[in-house]
């Protein structure tokens, strides 16, 4: 585990669900969101995991399409990420 997720762990819990087992979108991580009946949750940043996409050579519709359906469109679970948007300026 990362020392970034190791932190988040001893804070929030060590059942935090992160997108990859290795790091590659740790730098994506804007923190943890909590809401009333249900556990904490690993939020990253949308804009900043498709960069990484476009960074590992996909094509902007490549990287789009396999963030909808592979990234924010898997449920794992309770404690399934999630993915912040925000409005374009």
């Amino acid at each position: 585990m990362t020392p970034m997720r190791e932190a988040y762990a001893e804070q929030f819990g060590d059942d935090l669900l992160f997108m990859d087992p290795g790091s590659q979108f740790d730098h994506c991580i804007l923190g943890v969101a909590e809401r009333c009946g249900f556990g904490p949750v690993v939020v990253y940043d949308t804009d900043k995991v498709i960069a990484a996409l476009l960074n590992e050579g996909l094509s902007e519709e490549d990287a789009l399409d396999h963030f909808g359906f592979n990234i924010a469109g898997a449920y794992v679970g309770e404690k399934t990420p999630v993915y912040l948007s925000r409005l374009q300026e």
